[in-house]
């Protein structure tokens, strides 16, 4: 995942597996984008799409959630022009955590109050090395 903080987020992905038990979680998902093969650092993605992408080396269609932690090196801007690329290659939402641990989703609409995929989890989450 990305540098620095990262959100400590096994328990709360748990969460999401459990309530998008049709799709598998996984780390480190590349996808092919309009600037090049992208590396989303963790992403939801459903048995169909995972099924069209395994055999090669980035996925065609990103998943449909793209989870990204926000690094001291990510700008807003870097991160806008990311989430602007996986929502161009088909993700239904990007989850963008920042070193607080607050979560911000977002769809091909703008910014959303909670996930619409997801809406049981949470707005923010633990963060390594805070209590």
């Amino acid at each position: 995942m990305g540098g620095g903080d990262s959100c400590r987020t096994d328990s709360k992905l748990r969460l999401l597996y459990e309530r998008k038990a049709d799709g598998y979680i996984l780390p480190e998902v590349a996808v092919e984008t309009s600037d090049g093969t992208k590396t989303i650092d963790v992403a939801w993605i459903s048995a169909g799409t995972y099924e069209r992408g395994i055999d090669k080396d980035a996925f065609e269609r990103a998943p449909e959630i793209c989870i990204e932690v926000v690094s001291p090196a990510n700008s807003g801007a870097e991160m806008k022009r990311t989430t602007n690329l996986y929502l161009e290659r088909g993700a239904i939402e990007v989850w963008i955590c920042h070193s607080d641990g607050q979560i911000d989703f977002q769809n091909a609409d703008g910014k959303l109050d909670a996930s619409k995929l997801c809406p049981i989890f949470p707005q923010t989450v633990n963060v390594r090395g805070r209590k």
